[in-house]
């Protein structure tokens, strides 16, 4: 099961804006040329094949999520 956390505008735009920003686009770019072979050619792929497509996908989204929390603020009321 996969569980996302959501960031708000602000953390995605600071995180852009920062020398990671350059990783972030790669990390965009790369998950949906993934993720669009996936679902444009189901046929075209071994199950094995699909299953490192998704376990990459995977690793993206962790790496993207880690790059976002470090500029992440915390809003207390």
């Amino acid at each position: 099961m996969i569980i996302q956390r959501l960031f708000n505008h602000r953390t995605v735009t600071n995180a852009y804006d920062s020398p990671d920003g350059q990783r972030l686009e790669q990390i965009m770019k790369e998950h949906i040329k993934l993720a669009k072979s996936l679902i444009l050619s189901p046929g075209g792929y071994s199950a094995g094949e699909k299953d490192l497509l998704k376990e990459r996908i995977e690793e993206l989204r962790t790496e993207r999520e880690a790059i976002l929390s470090k500029y992440e603020e915390v809003v207390t009321k």
